[in-house]
């Protein structure tokens, strides 16, 4: 007394499977769409980065040409500069002016000395695995550069 028969009962889990096989591919490819966007996202992310990176090595570029015309300009608007009516305009202006250069100076000064230090480093390191790749094993591995090389 049962209102299904058995070929509706199988018909009724056939459906079953399908709906649950359709909604498993349309899972499968809304991952897929994801994880393409991801990967253009994090491709125009990187293509993005190296563009700044080539427009701060641009920019420093410059910086490093105006740095060397800034102390003639400097000059110029100290000794060119025509005054007729002094004021505190004119005061603070040649205050802050000076307070600017000697800032810019002393940034400058301790970027090169960083600089500096950061590609004599570098030297050292290029000096040190260059005689390891020239002599091998025997430059590495030597009792005069053994206590120089070992941490702490």
């Amino acid at each position: 007394m049962n209102k299904y028969s058995k070929n509706d009962i199988s018909l009724e889990i056939l459906r079953d499977s399908l709906t649950e096989k359709q909604e498993f591919e349309r899972k499968y490819i809304r991952s897929e769409a994801i994880r393409k966007q991801e990967l253009l996202i994090f491709s125009n992310s990187k293509k993005e980065t190296a563009t700044q990176v080539t427009k701060l090595q641009e920019e420093l570029k410059k910086l490093s040409v105006s740095v060397v015309h800034l102390n003639q300009e400097v000059q110029v608007a100290a000794i060119q500069t025509t005054i007729i009516e002094t004021g505190t305009y004119h005061l603070t202006f040649f205050e802050k002016l000076i307070s600017f250069v000697k800032l810019l100076t002393k940034q400058v000064e301790d970027s090169s000395n960083w600089l500096s230090m950061h590609l004599a480093r570098g030297k050292k390191k290029s000096h040190y695995w260059g005689q390891v790749k020239k002599s091998g094993s025997k430059y590495l591995l030597s009792a005069d550069r053994y206590m120089s090389t070992q941490a702490g």
